[in-house]
């Protein structure tokens, strides 16, 4: 019996699936090892799209970065100095900032001071709490920790 592939296992690239030629294919069981590959990106980006009818950025902003107050948070497009930006042994040595603002590419960033915020926002003061958001990440997808996330959807009583 194959093993289904759940949003943590896409989240943790634990997924098991590569893309060739616009085909996704097992390399190995969901959880059983890890791959940085692109299925781990494309299906929740593509989740997110379906289910909310809003990018990947629309979202993040509206129910993360507004409600967490993180004002130096997000996709960005144009170069600026202080942004550090991926390197990688191509032509130009740096890649970035990508030029699309949907939150589909990798130009996310986030200073220090929202990076501290948004640890002490979701996980608590004293770090990870029971019941809290950051448990969901952890998970191992209980039932419990599932009804947690769906009662945080849009439209479930969240702003």
């Amino acid at each position: 019996m194959k093993q289904p592939c759940a949003l943590r296992h896409l989240l943790a690239h634990t997924h098991g699936l590569r893309e060739a030629d616009g085909v996704y294919i097992r390399e190995f069981a969901p959880g059983a090892s890890w791959a940085y590959r692109s299925p781990g990106i494309a299906m929740p980006i593509a989740l997110v799209r379906r289910l909310s009818g809003l990018t990947l950025r629309e979202y993040a902003e509206r129910f993360f970065f507004e409600p967490y107050r993180l004002r130096h948070t997000g996709w960005r497009t144009a170069h600026h100095p202080h942004l550090i930006y991926n390197i990688c042994d191509g032509q130009a040595g740096w890649v970035g900032p990508n030029e699309s603002p949907d939150g589909d590419q990798s130009n996310l960033f986030a200073s220090v001071g929202d990076l501290a915020r948004w640890g002490t926002s979701i996980c608590g003061k004293a770090g990870r709490r029971t019941g809290s958001r950051c448990r969901l990440a952890s998970s191992n997808g209980s039932s419990r920790s599932r009804r947690r996330f769906r009662s945080r959807r849009p439209g479930r009583g969240t702003a």
